[in-house]
């Protein structure tokens, strides 16, 4: 039987949304440093940032949406034993999950 927190493994790898925000962030920086470079060698190394900065945005994207994806799954068997069981235990743990989600999905 699941119990209240049992979902909630503490991650060793980087939160994927906040390596989706810092690589939104440089690669703003860098399109505010190419819009003020007035030399084509700079205008060149912001650029390839920015597709630096892309590419890792994509793969962060995929990785919180995987993430989120696997919590949605939890929520789905919590509420299919809450649904079979209705015991405060079992809302406990559809509750918890439930605000784990959305709490990924704020990031």
């Amino acid at each position: 039987m699941a119990k209240v927190g049992e979902g909630a493994v503490p991650s060793k790898q980087p939160d994927p949304n906040q390596n989706l925000s810092k690589s939104v962030q440089k690669f703003d920086q860098y399109l505010s440093e190419y819009d003020k470079s007035q030399k084509k060698g700079d205008k060149d190394l912001a650029l390839s940032r920015m597709s630096n900065q892309l590419s890792l945005m994509d793969v962060a994207a995929e990785q919180a949406k995987k993430e989120m994806r696997v919590q949605e799954e939890k929520v789905k068997k919590d509420f299919e034993a809450f649904q079979k069981s209705p015991t405060k235990n079992n809302e406990g743990v559809l509750k918890h999950d439930l605000n784990t989600l959305k709490e990924s999905m704020r990031h």
